[in-house]
């Protein structure tokens, strides 16, 4: 909110043209931590109503719910620190690549982990 009351308080000086650029990126930013942290708070409440009304209390607390979160908020706030790198002007290319490489070693890590977790599910 603070970050707000400033931007919203530059709007009315009388500023040059390149400090304008500035104000629009850093409104983009805060535009965009907010609807994060909205996202975020989402996540976590659709996921605890989802294992309330599947599984209790006991779902809660289960390996496959803190892993189906903790994969949901990370790929949030991965595709929000990139959504913010690229407006800021930095080439997110080398990024997006790390990350879809770091992703099929994750996937081919788990990979065994996760069959079981499937199978015993399926039982």
């Amino acid at each position: 909110m603070l970050l707000v009351a400033l931007l919203v308080g530059c709007q009315f000086l009388d500023l040059p043209s390149n400090w304008r650029a500035v104000l629009a990126q850093f409104w983009f930013v805060a535009v965009l931590l907010q609807v994060a942290i909205w996202l975020h708070r989402a996540i976590t409440l659709g996921l605890a109503r989802h294992f309330e009304r599947h599984g209790g209390a006991s779902a809660r607390a289960s390996a496959s719910a803190t892993l189906l979160s903790w994969a949901l908020k990370s790929a949030l706030w991965a595709v929000v620190l990139l959504a913010m790198l690229s407006n800021l002007g930095v080439n997110i290319t080398a990024f997006v690549a790390s990350l879809g490489i770091g992703g099929v070693a994750v996937a081919l890590a788990v990979q065994n982990i996760l069959g079981d977790l499937f199978a015993s599910l399926a039982i």
